[in-house]
């Protein structure tokens, strides 16, 4: 699982592919997530509130 986990997570760092596939899958094409307006973020900084 980590080769393909790793090979999906550098294809989907492209913000116009991120947006294409989010906006397909989410919000059935209409284009809500913008490439132009995403920042990458240090997933280690998210978190769950009262977990």
């Amino acid at each position: 699982m980590g080769v393909i986990d790793t090979e999906g997570k550098k294809y989907l760092s492209d913000n116009e592919i991120f947006a294409d596939a989010f906006n397909y899958l989410v919000y059935g094409g209409k284009q809500v997530i913008k490439a132009g307006e995403l920042r990458e973020i240090d997933t280690t900084e998210l978190s769950v509130p009262y977990s």
